[in-house]
């Protein structure tokens, strides 16, 4: 800072050496003597900027941008170009103290301390800063900037899960209402209004998902098309496809030799039908289960509450009317009694592998793809000195302190 002395000429190497043991700084005189592409290039290896102007904040966030997302935090007009430049704008504000009953005498007291007219607080007044930045945080920390991008992660995992669930269960209901229907399967009125009331149900809990209290290392999937989406997607709908047609097919050999297809008539409880709710019921059940975003961007599904009592009561209601241990329940349902032991066990087994093999599945693949983007992100760290190797070994002074 010091405008005596001659600058030295730029060198990104040792730049990069530095930035390997020290945080650096770069104050605004020395910041003006560098041209924007060596600012570019500079840019991700400095930590502080200090005494810049408010050009220079937009120059630097400007240089940030072409290599990684920004987010910027001001209090000030002489941020509004800063916000406005960065991915993430949040403004600061002063929140004022809540209001308090005070008796006559501490009310005069407080008010010739603070220099008060009357009783009143005075109001907070939004800023240039609040009008530029997408955010505003009554506070004066930067802590807030956690809680946005925790908040924007959560609800980035929650879109792409809502759209897993639906695109899952929208296929499996064309698959049963199109070539199931061709058959003469055909679902009740009261099936099809409790089936899609308990759906509608979840999808209200699912939006009462909050965010993860830390702040993961990896970013979430930005889009339902990434291979650890999709491939869990398919690997469930072959699954729930293929015990759906084993249950028809088994509940159409127990069908009469001189059974006829009636596809214009109305419904009538038969096996097949039954049997079909049932394992569509499962596999909705099902689609919650497996597809929902817990950690590390989300709260864990026994952290929702009125999700999961919803879920394990659903799941306890297809179990019975599996083992048929409430007959009122599946007549009031339409559904006909089995017609053997046998034939009741094979649909529990086709019941539970809907129920589970999806879950186990999506589990798998999620834990192997997190993996993978754990490594990802410590390459990346590595690549742009974010962990030096000093800080992940204890220094002595440490180890004394330990002993």
């Amino acid at each position: 800072e010091d405008s005596s002395k001659t600058p030295k000429p730029f060198n990104l190497d040792k730049i990069k050496d530095l930035s390997r043991k020290h945080g650096l700084c770069i104050p605004g005189r020395s910041l003006a003597l560098l041209s924007q592409q060596e600012l570019d290039l500079v840019a991700p290896f400095v930590t502080v900027y200090a005494r810049v102007s408010p050009q220079q904040k937009e120059q630097v966030v400007t240089a940030l941008n072409k290599v990684s997302h920004t987010v910027m935090v001001g209090d000030g007009t002489n941020d509004v170009g800063a916000l406005k430049h960065a991915h993430v704008g949040i403004s600061l504000m002063t929140a004022a103290p809540t209001p308090m009953r005070y008796s006559a005498s501490a009310a005069a007291r407080r008010r010739n301390e603070t220099h008060y007219e009357d009783e009143r607080v005075p109001m907070v007044q939004l800023g240039d800063a609040s009008i530029a930045s997408p955010f505003t945080y009554k506070g004066d920390s930067i802590r807030c900037s956690l809680d946005v991008l925790r908040g924007g992660r959560a609800t980035l995992s929650t879109v792409i899960m809502m759209y897993k669930i639906m695109g899952l269960n929208s296929v499996v209901s064309a698959f049963a209402m199109s070539v199931l229907t061709l058959d003469g399967v055909k679902l009740g009125d009261g099936q099809t209004a409790m089936e899609s009331l308990f759906g509608s149900v979840l999808f209200f809990m699912v939006s009462r998902s909050t965010p993860a209290k830390d702040l993961a290392k990896i970013r979430p999937t930005g889009s339902i098309f990434a291979w650890h989406a999709l491939l869990p997607l398919a690997l469930q709908l072959v699954i729930h496809c293929c015990v759906l047609c084993w249950g028809w097919l088994l509940a159409t050999s127990y069908r009469p030799a001189d059974y006829k297809r009636d596809l214009e008539g109305d419904f009538e409880p038969n096996l097949t039908n039954s049997v079909v709710f049932v394992l569509i019921a499962a596999m909705h059940c099902s689609s919650f289960l497996a597809n929902y975003e817990g950690a590390p961007f989300m709260t864990s599904l026994r952290s929702n509450k009125p999700l999961f009592y919803m879920l394990s009561l659903f799941v306890l209601l297809i179990a019975a009317t599996g083992f048929e241990v409430l007959p009122e329940l599946n007549m009031g349902l339409s559904l006909v009694p089995f017609p053997n032991d046998d034939f009741r066990r094979q649909i529990l087994i086709l019941l539970a592998i809907d129920l589970l093999l999806p879950l186990v599945v999506s589990f798998t693949i999620s834990s192997i793809a997190t993996r993978l983007a754990m490594a990802a992100a410590e390459r990346h760290a590595k690549d742009w000195n974010l962990t030096p190797a000093e800080a992940s070994k204890p220094s002595k002074k440490r180890e004394k302190n330990r002993e």
